[in-house]
């Protein structure tokens, strides 16, 4: 998988964190909420992270 394809399923998966938290947040006990938000914030973090790590460029 490159760079992009990661940083495309990353974005996926915090899109998912975020809908299961508002969903939690709006009918679900207050302990799954702060869970789906804590998972949610993580994976916002990993894309962030993805996202400012400097390009490794193969040698030519």
């Amino acid at each position: 998988m490159n760079r992009q394809e990661e940083i495309d399923r990353l974005r996926q998966r915090v899109a998912d964190a975020r809908s299961d938290c508002e969903a939690w947040r709006k009918s679900g006990p207050e302990d799954r909420y702060h869970e789906a938000y804590v998972n949610a914030k993580a994976l916002e973090l990993e894309l962030d992270e993805k996202l400012f790590q400097p390009v490794r460029r193969r040698p030519a």
